[in-house]
Protein backbone atom coordinates (compact mmCIF):
# COMPACT_ATOMS: atom_id res chain seq x y z
CA UNK A 1 0.00 0.00 0.00
CA UNK A 2 1.05 3.22 -0.78
CA UNK A 3 1.27 6.42 1.30
CA UNK A 4 1.56 8.85 -1.02
CA UNK A 5 -1.21 11.71 -0.46
CA UNK A 6 -3.69 12.40 -3.27
CA UNK A 7 -5.22 15.75 -3.40
CA UNK A 8 -9.00 15.61 -3.43
CA UNK A 9 -10.41 18.50 -5.62
CA UNK A 10 -13.85 17.78 -5.34
CA UNK A 11 -16.47 15.46 -3.17
CA UNK A 12 -19.35 16.03 -5.35
CA UNK A 13 -21.53 12.59 -4.69
CA UNK A 14 -20.49 9.52 -7.19
CA UNK A 15 -18.21 12.57 -8.99
CA UNK A 16 -14.87 12.77 -6.57
CA UNK A 17 -12.35 14.51 -8.71
CA UNK A 18 -8.19 13.20 -7.12
CA UNK A 19 -5.72 14.81 -8.60
CA UNK A 20 -2.43 11.70 -7.93
CA UNK A 21 1.19 12.75 -7.34
CA UNK A 22 2.99 12.44 -10.45
CA UNK A 23 -0.23 12.80 -12.30
CA UNK A 24 -0.48 15.66 -14.77
CA UNK A 25 -4.36 15.14 -14.98
CA UNK A 26 -6.66 14.53 -11.82
CA UNK A 27 -8.75 11.25 -12.30
CA UNK A 28 -12.40 11.07 -11.94
CA UNK A 29 -13.05 8.45 -9.17
CA UNK A 30 -15.98 6.11 -10.00
CA UNK A 31 -16.92 3.94 -6.75
CA UNK A 32 -17.30 0.33 -6.72
CA UNK A 33 -21.27 -0.12 -7.09
CA UNK A 34 -21.12 2.65 -9.85
CA UNK A 35 -18.15 0.73 -11.74
CA UNK A 36 -20.37 -2.93 -11.52
CA UNK A 37 -23.39 -1.07 -12.78
CA UNK A 38 -21.36 0.28 -15.72
CA UNK A 39 -19.50 -3.02 -16.29
CA UNK A 40 -23.22 -4.47 -16.32
CA UNK A 41 -24.56 -2.24 -19.12
CA UNK A 42 -21.47 -2.70 -21.13
CA UNK A 43 -21.68 -6.40 -20.79
CA UNK A 44 -25.87 -6.17 -22.20
CA UNK A 45 -24.46 -4.05 -24.89
CA UNK A 46 -22.05 -6.61 -26.03
CA UNK A 47 -24.74 -9.33 -25.76
CA UNK A 48 -27.25 -7.29 -27.79
CA UNK A 49 -25.32 -6.02 -30.49
CA UNK A 50 -22.77 -9.47 -30.81
CA UNK A 51 -25.05 -10.46 -33.98
CA UNK A 52 -24.86 -7.07 -35.72
CA UNK A 53 -23.70 -6.77 -38.97
CA UNK A 54 -21.74 -3.57 -37.64
CA UNK A 55 -18.55 -5.25 -36.84
CA UNK A 56 -17.38 -1.81 -36.22
CA UNK A 57 -20.33 -1.23 -33.63
CA UNK A 58 -19.43 -4.82 -32.31
CA UNK A 59 -15.54 -4.19 -32.02
CA UNK A 60 -16.57 -0.62 -30.10
CA UNK A 61 -18.55 -2.56 -27.51
CA UNK A 62 -16.30 -5.23 -26.88
CA UNK A 63 -13.55 -2.67 -26.16
CA UNK A 64 -15.73 -0.81 -23.50
CA UNK A 65 -16.45 -3.97 -21.85
CA UNK A 66 -12.89 -5.04 -21.88
CA UNK A 67 -11.85 -1.63 -20.30
CA UNK A 68 -14.69 -1.92 -17.86
CA UNK A 69 -14.68 -4.80 -16.66
CA UNK A 70 -10.49 -5.11 -16.55
CA UNK A 71 -10.76 -2.17 -14.08
CA UNK A 72 -13.39 -4.01 -11.85
CA UNK A 73 -11.03 -7.37 -11.89
CA UNK A 74 -8.89 -5.20 -10.45
CA UNK A 75 -10.66 -3.01 -8.22
CA UNK A 76 -12.37 -7.01 -6.59
CA UNK A 77 -8.81 -7.92 -6.09
CA UNK A 78 -7.82 -5.05 -3.92
CA UNK A 79 -10.77 -5.42 -1.85
CA UNK A 80 -10.03 -9.01 -1.53
CA UNK A 81 -7.10 -7.74 -0.51
CA UNK A 82 -7.66 -5.94 2.07
CA UNK A 83 -10.24 -8.11 3.34
CA UNK A 84 -13.29 -6.03 2.09
CA UNK A 85 -16.55 -6.90 0.62
CA UNK A 86 -17.43 -6.51 -2.98
CA UNK A 87 -20.50 -4.23 -4.34
CA UNK A 88 -23.86 -6.38 -5.33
Amino acid sequence: MSTSVAKILSTETNVAVVQLPNRQFPGSVVQGDSLKCLCDLANEIVSRVSDSEDKELVNVAKELQEQLNGRLVIYEQVLRTHGMALPC
